[in-house]
């Protein structure tokens, strides 16, 4: 039973060969069996860090799609903010001015029944 390398696809296709119509695998040696291991290695680590670069562009992706949404709801937080202060304020000087005039019309209302009873006494 022969023995089979597990070795990535690159570097098998470099170690095959045909002797008399017959595919051949023929065994590295010391320094080409290295260098196979290095290439193998390097391809490696460019797939990983391929990998890595995705998966860093997608987290930045992401993280500034969450920047975006937090300022769109620091926004419109802003804005209800504004809107609540305006519409309270509007509301108090509202009231004010109602509480002003019922003052007024009850003085008013007292100075005629006042003079209506002056009057009526004479």
């Amino acid at each position: 039973m022969k023995k089979i390398l597990a070795l990535p696809q690159a570097i098998s296709k470099k170690a095959m060969e045909t002797l008399n119509g017959k595919l051949v695998f023929r065994q590295p040696n010391g320094f080409n069996y290295i260098r196979f291991k290095l290439e193998y290695l390097t391809q490696q680590f460019d797939n990983l860090e391929s990998a890595f670069s995705a998966k860093n562009l997608e987290e930045y992706e992401q993280i500034s799609s969450l920047k975006q949404s937090v300022q769109k709801l620091e926004t419109l937080y802003y804005r209800l903010l504004s809107t609540t202060v305006i519409s309270s304020a509007i509301l108090g000087i509202l009231f004010l001015g109602m509480g002003i005039n019922q003052l007024s019309f009850q003085r008013a209302q007292l100075e005629n029944t006042v003079v209506e009873k002056s009057v009526s006494n004479r």
